[in-house]
């Protein structure tokens, strides 16, 4: 679909034109004094101005198009307590609940395969949950903290939740040669709600974990971090390669640059309000996140200091495969709930809607 402006330019007329024989010459009225006719060189700014406009309300329409129709040809997201049936009517999608499946892909979405070591602070999570008849696995990302503190999205959490197992150190998922310590209480936003605001949550693990060269903590960014747009930014995680396919059995990262909200507020004009507390990444040319990456971490480096500025949160349901930027919870929006929570859970306090598991 091609919209077309005529351009014209307006020509200000004369103070006097030329008349036929015999007749004469009419002076044209002055316009008011102060105001001026507008010159050929705003005319044609304005009228850039307005195919700028028409062009970016062609592509917001046709992406909100694709949108629909790929939201609609997609199957439903896998259930997660109540809130499932808003992530579907919104078209929107937790990237996370999956069954634990490997593949052989080369990526995770436009990403490279990590080295040993080079991101010690990501772990991976398993999440048993449902009741004993239909119980499901789901995974998920996460980030360090401290010994005995990990970082993830609400969404990773839900209701039902029986079990949680922490992968520290891992570079294959697949193999078992990483520490695997269970979480005892883990504790998710109170105002966690169904349009995936507030998506984190503190897992507290049963064992302390030993730091080394593989598995380290990552810092948290200070409030006054400034503008994230234009920085690069990194991720990585074990998701799926592809918006169909299976984990990834190997951690996997891709590089790319964090966008003002504003910018990313438009593919989501018709899903969901980009708030304040999110943060959202370039996804042109197929990078960034998808299903099994949620909870991971989205990281900056500044002053020589790798910092977490960012939790993989959602995307539209279709978006693995199509240049969609994913969204994540923006860190510096939570530190002092981060501050205090970390603190509540290392005190083993059990009120307050910490959930204790077996």
């Amino acid at each position: 679909m091609h919209l077309f402006l005529e351009r014209r330019a307006w020509a200000a007329p004369r103070l006097g034109s030329l008349a036929p024989a015999g007749r004469r010459l009419r002076a044209v009225p002055r316009p008011p004094h102060g105001v001026l006719p507008p010159s050929a060189a705003d005319v044609r700014a304005e009228a850039h101005r307005t195919s700028a406009i028409m062009l970016l309300l062609q592509v917001v329409l046709l992406w909100s198009l694709s949108c629909i129709t790929g939201a609609q040809q997609q199957a439903a997201a896998d259930s997660h307590g109540d809130d499932a049936t808003t992530h579907r009517e919104l078209s929107l999608e937790a990237l996370e609940a999956m069954p634990v499946n490997f593949s052989s892909g080369h990526r995770i979405v436009g990403g490279l395969e990590a080295s040993p070591g080079q991101f010690p602070y990501q772990v991976g999570i398993f999440i048993e949950k449902g009741p004993i008849i239909k119980r499901g696995t789901s995974f998920c990302g996460g980030s360090i903290l401290s010994e005995r503190i990990v970082m993830t999205a609400a969404h990773c959490t839900p209701r039902d939740t029986l079990k949680i197992t922490v992968y520290a150190g891992a570079l294959s998922i697949r193999r078992d040669e990483s520490p695997k310590i269970t979480v005892d209480a883990f504790y998710a936003h109170e105002r966690f709600s169904k349009d995936l605001l507030n998506d984190i949550a503190l897992l507290h693990l049963s064992s302390r974990l030993e730091f080394n060269d593989r598995i380290q903590p990552i810092n948290l960014p200070p409030k006054d971090v400034g503008p994230l747009a234009g920085l690069k930014v990194v991720m990585s995680g074990w998701g799926r390669t592809s918006t169909h396919g299976e984990l990834s059995p190997v951690l996997r990262y891709v590089e790319s640059t964090a966008l003002t909200n504003l910018i990313c507020q438009v593919p989501y004009a018709l899903f969901a309000l980009i708030d304040e507390s999110h943060l959202c990444v370039s996804g042109w040319f197929m990078k960034g996140t998808c299903m099994g990456d949620s909870g991971g971490p989205l990281t900056i480096k500044k002053d020589g200091k790798i910092m977490v500025v960012g939790i993989v949160s959602f995307g539209i349901k279709f978006s693995c495969n199509v240049s969609w930027p994913p969204v994540f919870t923006r860190v510096t929006s939570y530190l002092e709930w981060i501050k205090y929570w970390w603190d509540e859970l290392e005190k083993g306090h059990k009120g307050h809607g910490v959930k204790w598991l077996e």
